[in-house]
């Protein structure tokens, strides 16, 4: 898929509709209704853990490394590292679109 054809199949339809301007507009408000929906995602996620759980990571951590774990909190342990990583991320991407 080209440039081109991404502005053609994606953008320019919400243009041409009148829900945005330009297909810049689209473009840039897509992109940061984008990064702020998956910054929420992942910090309903990480909430969920805290509340399951009573404890912040670090906590949880500590917890599995001295042994009080299972299978399954060992996969919501890395579900929520994931989570944790991911937010990181997006929030870094939302900082440097911001930025620029």
């Amino acid at each position: 898929m080209t440039d081109a054809t991404i502005v053609e199949d994606i953008v320019r339809p919400f243009v041409e509709e009148g829900v945005y301007r330009t297909e810049e507009d689209a473009l840039r408000n897509l992109r940061n209704e984008i990064i702020e929906e998956k910054i929420e995602e992942n910090r309903e996620e990480i909430k969920e853990f805290r509340e399951k759980y009573g404890k912040d990571f670090e906590e949880f951590t500590e917890d599995v490394k001295e042994g009080d774990t299972s299978i399954d909190k060992e996969d919501d342990w890395m579900r929520w590292e994931a989570a944790r990583n991911m937010l990181e991320k997006w929030e870094s991407v939302q900082e440097r679109v911001h930025a620029a």
